[in-house]
């Protein structure tokens, strides 16, 4: 059974204070937001996908509102100005023609969206996910840890709801996210073709099939040659060596913290195993501004194995490394064999096999 601590009284008193006039009116629940600046984002998904990437408002005693939305469905994530030490909220906000009301809940999932859209997500979507669970509570973003501690399980659901709703945009959504944060799989490839006709004709299915189409760096297939710069600033292929049973590609960039904070851990993996058939290689994708911050910092971190440049992250971006740092093992054939491996997960591979 799903629950939601949501009434329709609340919301039918929150419609009619708001008086619904051509905007999109909102509110947060059980929040003091005031004096605050609230946004509805594309989050980490590219902002190709999205007609309106981004709605912004001024939140006054708790109230906001939005121009009137006047594009196909979209999928957004929620950002408050005064929140910077997070990138956006948990909870999904679909929007389409028919919204009026949002209600913004600090339990995200637990927020109210009064479009068509967000009614098959919730009505639709979640139930067919959990279907094989008790319940479902909204509270403590419960479906996002469903995602991430049961990522297969996940994903064969989503695959089953989208053959089951062939013109389903949220399936379409959702599918979209999973490839924009992991990249190419074959999955994601052979279920594009259950969508409905009238989904393929839209504007949104054309970018994420391009999408896929283009992607070089695939698990399970050889890792391209694709053509950087050196730290000597020259250009050339990225060239592997077959004698290291195995490769670990880092992509980085001089400001990522979470990336620097990796590598005293790193390089004493690769000073223990390097001589046994280990090797490292970075590839930044640092801006052209930051060019001599990323020769500085590959200084200053004493980093010894080879080092590349994709400036401004052009060929990154187009193979779905869009987060850092992402770590990817490939094999003495260089063939990809893990993509966003951890560092225990990484020594306890060497401590096996090298």
């Amino acid at each position: 059974m799903i629950q939601f601590k949501k009434t329709i009284l609340f919301f039918i008193t929150i419609t009619v204070i708001c008086c619904h006039d051509g905007k999109i009116n909102g509110s947060f629940e059980n929040e003091e937001i005031d004096n605050d600046s609230i946004s509805l984002t594309n989050g980490f998904i590219d902002k190709e996908y999205y007609g309106i990437p981004m709605l912004s408002s001024h939140v006054k005693n708790k109230f906001f509102f939005f121009s009137e939305y006047k594009s196909y469905p979209q999928m957004y994530f929620l950002k408050l100005k005064s929140e910077l030490d997070i990138p956006f909220r948990g909870g999904y906000y679909f929007l389409d023609k028919t919204v009026e009301n949002i209600i913004v809940n600090p339990d995200g999932e637990c927020s109210i969206v009064d479009s068509n859209i967000q009614s098959e997500f919730i009505n639709q979507f979640i139930p067919f996910v959990f279907s094989n669970y008790n319940k479902y509570d909204c509270i403590n973003n419960s479906f996002n840890l469903f995602k991430y501690k049961n990522s297969t399980e996940y994903e064969n659901k989503l695959f089953d709801y989208i053959k089951s709703n062939p013109n389903s945009y949220v399936g379409l959504w959702f599918l979209i996210e999973s490839f924009s944060a992991k990249g190419y799989k074959k999955k994601y490839e052979n279920i594009l073709p259950f969508f409905s006709d009238k989904i393929k004709s839209e504007y949104l299915f054309p970018i994420l099939q391009e999408k896929i189409n283009n992607v070089e760096i695939k698990l399970d297939s050889k890792f391209p040659s694709l053509d950087f710069k050196n730290s000597y600033f020259n250009n050339g292929k990225l060239i592997f060596d077959s004698k290291y049973k195995y490769t670990l590609i880092d992509f980085w960039f001089s400001r990522c913290k979470p990336c620097l904070e990796l590598y005293p851990e790193l390089k004493r993996l690769y000073n223990e195993y390097h001589d046994k058939g280990f090797q490292v290689v970075s590839i930044s994708v640092d801006k052209t501004a930051e060019i001599e911050r990323w020769k500085n910092t590959i200084k200053s971190h004493n980093l010894e194995w080879d080092q590349y440049l994709d400036e401004n992250g052009i060929l990154s971006k187009e193979n779905q490394i869009i987060s850092f740092p992402t770590l990817c093992l490939l094999n003495e054939k260089g063939i990809l064999i893990s993509k966003n491996i951890s560092l225990e997960e990484l020594e306890g591979l060497l401590r096996e096999n090298l």
